[in-house]
């Protein structure tokens, strides 16, 4: 309908850093909803509306009605995103959640800032939180410093829906997924791109606010090629400790 637009069946999503809604593309079964999608695509942002319902295998109790509000925004050097989700379950509890993606670019671009801000509560009536801030610094044609630091309230932060997980998430989502309560990270990393290939390190090194003897290291590796218009190979590996892992993607576009 021009500035709007109505999807209804089954469907992924994602919205901002993709942590409370994702399509979790990496998994066997990827996070799928049936509903319905009202978009508005307005000059002064873009307005999305949902509702679904998610049937988990016969366990009544289990199921779920719910509905987001996506809205973004971008202009010039900043952008914004801004997602509420509300979740009531047939046993009568209910959840919510709410994301903050902040973006702005500096010094012509060759500076990129960015803040994520994710907080909810639990069917238990939990408080969660946990915010990231990041910074990309272009040094050159094809070459880019990042630097960025995570941390977590004393409730922690996690949902079912989105692009991270809590077990066995090297396997189930492709990412360290998401970290405990008082988690503190400190991630650095450089990428490196020309013509058709693409290479990236990132160190992330993890401690604990609360617990002083607390300490992770973890360590990702991507290598990317461009063999065509819609053909693309990457070799991505992990170090987490003493676990490693090594995934080959081949991703092809019709």
């Amino acid at each position: 309908m021009g500035y709007a637009s109505v999807t209804i069946g089954r469907q992924t999503l994602d919205y901002g850093s993709g942590m409370i809604i994702g399509s979790n593309d990496w998994g066997a079964s990827p996070n799928a909803y049936d509903g319905g999608l009202f978009t508005l695509d307005l000059d002064m942002m873009d307005l999305d509306v949902g509702y679904y319902r998610d049937n988990q295998g016969g366990v009544d109790e289990d199921d779920r009605t719910g509905m987001l509000i996506n809205a973004s925004k971008s202009d010039g050097d900043w952008s914004v995103n801004l997602l509420y989700v509300s979740n009531k379950y047939n046993d009568g509890t209910d959840e919510n959640a709410m994301g903050i993606d902040l973006g702005y670019a500096m010094m012509g671009g060759d500076l990129d800032l960015a803040v994520t801000y994710n907080s909810g509560s639990t069917t238990t009536d939990v408080d969660m939180d946990m915010m990231t801030i990041g910074a990309t610094y272009n040094v050159s044609e094809g070459i880019s410093l990042n630097a960025a630091r995570t941390t977590y309230g004393e409730n922690g932060f996690a949902t079912a829906t989105g692009n991270y997980g809590t077990v066995d998430t090297w396997n189930t989502n492709g990412n360290m997924g998401f970290l405990g309560n008082d988690d503190e990270m400190n991630s650095y990393g450089i990428t490196y791109a020309s013509g058709d290939f693409s290479l990236g390190i990132t160190m992330h090194d993890i401690s604990n606010a609360t617990v002083e003897t607390y300490e992770r290291n973890v360590t990702e590796a991507n290598f990317g090629y461009t063999m065509s218009d819609n053909a693309n190979v990457g070799i991505k590996y992990a170090e987490d400790d003493d676990d490693k892992y090594t995934w080959l993607t081949l991703s092809i576009g019709m």
